[in-house]
């Protein structure tokens, strides 16, 4: 038996099956919006590729990075394959999901059935999460969860939703790139020693890690912790990578709430049915600090965890 199904509990067991079954079957509804587009659009796109940062950037104070505009068929099959683009690549660290900020164009389809299909995708796409934290509350046991159904993939990915705009809702689109971190729940020092606690017999049943070395850091970071007083507040901080953006500029009256801008994370390209007019501004050259200054000290750099000031009284 496979060491992430050793792992798992009983009822997360269980449910292997189940989320392999789901996966693929929202795989098919991809596949099938695939077919359709290629079969009944005429299609174009514009996407953006980020570029990677290399060791040699860190010797720089500031770094400036140039996004790759790809146009024509490559731009298209870019695109296509993005949608079903949920797996690791060995030469990807961790497990972050790719972005591809851009747009794809479908002229002389069916809006109503390219909408219907796209909904459809994103409705068995939540069914697969919601699947997935049946499992547990515990985010350790839906990763291994997820692991042993559908090895390699990332769940981030796997969950993000297609975008589908039909003719007259959009003007124009840029795209543009923003710092942004992670925050976890705040939570007082006994919880984070538990969530330590756990980690600790997570890593001792693996066969495949260093257990010694392990257990060595593990204690650093306990008595870190435990140093402090029952009542400190802490929270995680994760720096995120630079996020790519897209800017729409909607119609009037055809934003959400009646705004006709809004941004959100281009994590995928959009997809514009029948309106070819909808202006793409590229996306310009972006600048980075090699390291981003920071004036606090975390209590366990692996977590990024930070202590956090009472609110006063």
């Amino acid at each position: 038996m496979d060491t992430e199904l050793i792992e798992l509990s009983l009822p997360a067991q269980k449910l292997v099956g189940a989320v392999r079954k789901q996966y693929y079957f929202m795989q098919s509804h991809i596949d099938a919006l695939h077919r359709y587009l290629n079969d009944n659009a005429m299609l174009s796109a514009h996407v953006f590729i980020l570029p990677r940062p290399t060791q040699s950037d860190y010797k720089n104070e500031k770094v400036e990075y140039h996004p790759e505009h790809v146009t024509g068929r490559e731009a298209v099959d870019r695109a296509l394959h993005h949608f079903v683009d949920d797996k690791l690549k060995h030469d990807q660290a961790g497990v972050m999901a790719n972005r591809l900020p851009g747009v794809l164009f479908a002229d002389n389809v069916d809006a109503e059935e390219v909408v219907a299909r796209v909904e459809r995708i994103n409705l068995e796409k939540d069914n697969l999460l919601k699947l997935i934290k049946q499992a547990s509350s515990s985010m350790t046991e839906q990763f291994l969860l997820t692991k042993a159904a559908i090895p390699y993939a990332i769940r981030k990915s796997m969950g993000r939703h297609i975008q589908a705009f039909r003719a007259g809702e959009l003007i124009s689109v840029s795209f543009s790139v923003s710092k942004r971190s992670s925050v976890s729940a705040t939570k007082d020092r006994d919880y984070w020693l538990q969530r330590l606690e756990n980690a600790e017999r997570h890593v001792m049943s693996r066969r495949d890690l260093d257990n010694l070395a392990w257990q060595s850091q593990l204690e650093i970071e306990r008595k870190a912790l435990s140093h402090l007083s029952p009542d400190t507040l802490l929270r995680q901080e994760r720096p995120i990578r630079r996020t790519p953006v897209a800017n729409l500029y909607y119609h009037k009256g055809r934003g959400k709430k009646g705004n006709q801008k809004a941004s959100q994370i281009a994590h995928s390209p959009i997809l514009i049915l029948n309106d070819h007019e909808v202006k793409v501004n590229p996306m310009r050259p972006y600048s980075v600090p090699a390291k981003d200054p920071s004036t606090k000290t975390p209590i366990v750099p692996r977590w990024h965890l930070y202590e956090v000031e009472r609110p006063r009284s």
